[in-house]
Order: structure tokens, then sequence, then C-alpha cells
């Protein structure tokens, strides 16, 4: 049985949560770390395990608050495992994005040009609590695309 991989978001990390058990999948934060490779590697690895069984409907869940072009290019990486996936049509990425950053809501308009795969675009209030860095995100989904 395939281990569920958490890391715990920094400053320059994302948190990351990819659980078979309870069928939870989601990257949030900022990401820009000094090390995209290295940091994004376990996650893909992970993925790669996970998809070689059966999969059932999943959601994958982004909510990235802001993100560097070397983790661009690793996100990309992740999101095309997926797409890559004989369980793509069970696949849909929930692209996050806080209200009025039109960049993020770009950012993910690009990949799913670029992709196959499902999105669902939702609108978030940012956080209402001033230490972005929180170990549980405070938000609420204003509208879906």
């Amino acid at each position: 049985m395939i281990e569920t991989l958490a890391i715990k978001n920094t400053n320059d990390t994302p948190e990351v949560l990819l659980s078979a058990d309870t069928n939870e999948f989601r990257i949030e934060g900022y990401s820009m770390p000094e090390d995209s490779l290295m940091f994004y590697n376990p996650i893909i690895a992970w993925f790669h395990e996970y998809l070689a069984g059966p999969v059932s409907d999943m959601e994958v869940r982004f909510r990235m608050i802001y993100f560097n072009t070397a983790s661009a290019k690793q996100i990309a990486r992740v999101l095309t495992v997926l797409d890559g996936s004989p369980a793509r049509g069970h696949i849909t990425i929930v692209w996050q994005y806080e209200t009025d950053d039109t960049e993020m809501l770009r950012s993910g308009k690009r990949f799913q040009q670029q992709l196959g795969l499902n999105f669902v675009f939702q609108e978030v209030e940012p956080s209402l609590d001033p230490d972005l860095y929180q170990e549980e995100p405070v938000y609420r989904v204003v509208k879906n695309l």
C-alpha cells in the first residue's frame, strides 16, 4: 500500500498532502525552494507510484499563492505525470486562486491549455489571518468557473 506523503509548508515551500487513504491530494502555499527539482521529485515519484495502481475519481487541488519560474516547471511536471496516466479521465485539477489574483488564474489557464486534464477554477477569498504561513489555511470558495 502506498504511504501518505505529507510535507509541512515553510516560508519557501508549499504544504503538500497526498493521501490515498483519505483521497486527499493538495499542494498549497508559496513555492520558491532553493532547489525546486529536489523538492518536487518526491511528489512526482509519489504520483507515479499511486497512478500505477487502480485509480478512482480524484481531485488534485492546487492553491498556490506564489510560485517562481523554477517551481512552475516542476508544477508542469506534476501535471504532466497526471495527464500521462491511463486514469487521466478520472482526474480533476481544482485550481484555486485568491480574489483579484488574475496572474494565478492565468497560470492555471495556461496549464489547462497545455494538457488534456479536466480543470475546475475556484476563486477563494484571501486568508483572514495576516500570517500567510499558517498551518491550516483559512479560505472559502467564492465561485467556481
